[in-house]
């Protein structure tokens, strides 16, 4: 996958995820959620978990027709992150689907910039 096209991907998950915020809880809520500790801070915690979502789909854990494309392992991360909020949707009481929307954006804004990071240093 093309390093640009890559990078305008990267920038369509935030945007298009703030407009399903129902006038309740803003993208503000959610991204300034845990500021105070950098670990438990939401965006960094979600972008560190998209990047180790890349190393694994990288991994021997998948068929290497799965890890051999770009779009490949980011559909990986992908899907890994949505498993992971649809679990978080069913056991926690009240947890909202456009915050899910934006953990799976952050997912693949880590996993991206991972993407790009590393085809920038195979070169």
């Amino acid at each position: 996958m093309r390093p640009a096209l890559l990078a305008l991907l990267l920038l369509l998950p935030a945007p298009a995820v703030a407009q399903v915020s129902y006038g309740c809880c803003s993208f503000h809520d959610w991204a300034s959620y845990g500021s105070g500790d950098l670990l438990r801070y939401h965006p960094t915690a979600h972008g560190l978990g998209g990047i180790g979502m890349d190393l694994v789909a990288r991994g021997p854990w998948f068929a290497k027709s799965f890890r051999d494309k770009t779009w490949k392992r980011l559909t990986i991360v992908a899907i890994g992150g949505m498993a992971w909020q649809f679990q978080n949707l069913k056991e926690i009481e009240g947890y909202r689907w456009d915050y899910a929307a934006f953990d799976v954006g952050m997912d693949l804004i880590g996993a991206g910039l991972t993407e790009l990071l590393l085809a920038r240093v195979g070169r």
